[in-house]
């Protein structure tokens, strides 16, 4: 859809203006584009750490940092947001992966907060080279730390010596760093939601290797040519990215809502589990 919006900032603030009239935007998006720019979607980096693959998504530059084009945010958002819907409800049960580490920087927060509202797995300390390609090596370290989670909980443990306690614990504590949020996953993901392109660049590789379909979302320093679908917008604050990120959250609930309709139990006895 073509738009001629004309967006103004207040220099001071960058608070957001007016929205031309006649182009073809309705009054509920517009609302909503006024919160994107609340939370600070539109702000890029620094002119010097940019991207120039990003300059069709940049709307103008304003003291020092490169504005992002809102609608173009609004409309690549939207787009998302169906994918996920869509996948969601299909009849067979799909799965997500949420992933983000950058350290230092509201994404694992971000990330462990709004898969877990959804129900989905996530990784967000560290992107361990071949979680998905090498997805045997992966489903191995997940039984061991299942193993050793409920080896704990026995009397057997308790009865070991407190050096063999402690190595344990210590493995427990590392697999749970890197498998924790996906210790529940059996198979590839069907769709990986990236946040922090810089960072999970091996992220995306796995994901084009394997044709996995993913969400990114890209901020000035990123490249879209390594990635199908995403979505341009601030990616360093956490009030931008729980607004993202809660979309496509609420996108796949809307989705399981369809999908939990649809199932059709051929009998009374028939478990959840058998279908899933």
């Amino acid at each position: 859809m073509t738009t001629h919006t004309i967006i103004e900032f207040n220099k001071s603030n960058n608070i957001f203006i007016n929205i031309n009239k006649k182009n073809n935007i309705k009054d509920n998006e517009q609302k909503f584009i006024l919160k994107m720019l609340k939370a600070g979607v539109h702000l890029g980096h620094k002119i010097k750490k940019w991207n120039p693959k990003m300059s069709s998504f940049i709307y103008q530059k304003m003291q020092g940092i490169h504005i992002i084009d809102i609608i173009q945010s609004y409309m690549y958002l939207r787009k998302a947001c169906q994918l996920l819907y869509t996948t969601a409800s299909n009849t067979n049960y799909k799965t997500f992966l949420f992933t983000g580490t950058q350290e230092q920087s509201p994404i694992p927060n971000c990330v462990i907060k709004n898969a877990s509202r959804c129900g989905s797995f996530y990784i967000n300390k560290k992107w361990l080279s071949g979680t998905l390609t090498n997805w045997k090596n992966t489903k191995k370290s997940l039984i061991t730390l299942k193993y050793l989670k409920l080896y704990q909980k026995t009397k057997s443990f308790e009865n070991i010596s407190v050096k063999m306690q402690s190595i344990i614990e210590k493995k427990i504590y590392k697999l749970e760093r890197y498998f924790g949020g996906i210790q529940n996953m059996v198979s590839l993901p069907d769709v990986v939601i990236i946040v922090g392109q810089q960072s999970q660049i091996n992220a995306s590789k796995e994901c084009k290797k394997l044709n996995i379909k993913n969400i990114t979302i890209l901020d000035t320093d990123c490249d879209p040519e390594l990635v199908e679908t995403f979505i341009p917008a601030n990616d360093d604050s956490s009030s931008s990215l729980n607004l993202i990120l809660g979309e496509l959250q609420t996108a796949i609930n809307l989705g399981r809502q369809v999908f939990c309709k649809n199932v059709e139990f051929t009998t009374n006895t028939q478990s959840i589990f058998q279908i899933i």
